[in-house]
């Protein structure tokens, strides 16, 4: 969640407190910092109002972010079950790899890695949809609200979120090769 500060700046008439808050927020807006200028002292009734709504907003980001950690949770769910359903339709070609040579443990690091990979994939394109819409979105945002959305530049932030859906498609790609693994090649070539 995002932290609020609140700086206020104490003076006389003519002290330059107005020309002290506009280096500060301007300096502020260089480092990458959402700025709300007011010459509205904080105990006001303005203030309280603006405290409330960033109260509120607050709560709205952390539904959010439990409702992505459900979605996660599917996705990496859902991505289980197709590599386990895959894995049932192509149980003949993992005993041929196993005929051909292939140890278990490669056909288990094979499977692991095509998890990772298509996790991976998915992480990259959810980076790249989720500025893509906010790019799409904020010229209607800015209409009906006059505020202008933030779309962050690729950072750090990004690298984590695709090594962590590598991760979680690690996790999702055990079962599978765990499947795999336990195939027995003489019954599989056999049905055919």
């Amino acid at each position: 969640m995002a932290r609020i500060r609140f700086i206020t700046f104490e003076g006389g008439e003519g002290s330059g407190k107005s020309s002290h808050a506009r280096r500060l927020a301007d300096w502020l807006k260089g480092q990458g910092r959402e700025v709300v200028l007011t010459r509205e002292p904080g105990g006001t009734p303005g203030a309280e109002e603006i405290r409330k709504l960033l109260g509120i907003v607050g709560n709205v980001d952390r539904l959010l972010f439990l409702q992505s950690a459900l979605i996660v949770g599917v996705a990496s769910m859902g991505l289980g079950l197709a590599m386990l359903n895959s894995m049932r339709e192509r149980r003949r070609d993992v005993a041929v790899m196993r005929a051909l040579g292939a140890r278990r443990t490669t056909v288990f690091a094979v499977i692991v890695g095509e998890a990772i990979l298509v996790a991976a994939a998915g992480g990259v394109l959810g980076c790249v949809a989720a500025r893509g819409v906010l790019w799409a979105v904020a010229p209607m945002v800015v209409a009906a609200t006059g505020f202008a959305p933030a779309i962050p530049p690729i950072c750090g932030l990004d690298i984590v979120a695709v090594i962590g859906a590598a991760a979680i498609g690690a996790l999702a790609g055990l079962g599978p090769a765990a499947a795999a693994y336990r195939t027995d090649v003489a019954d599989a070539l056999s049905r055919g």
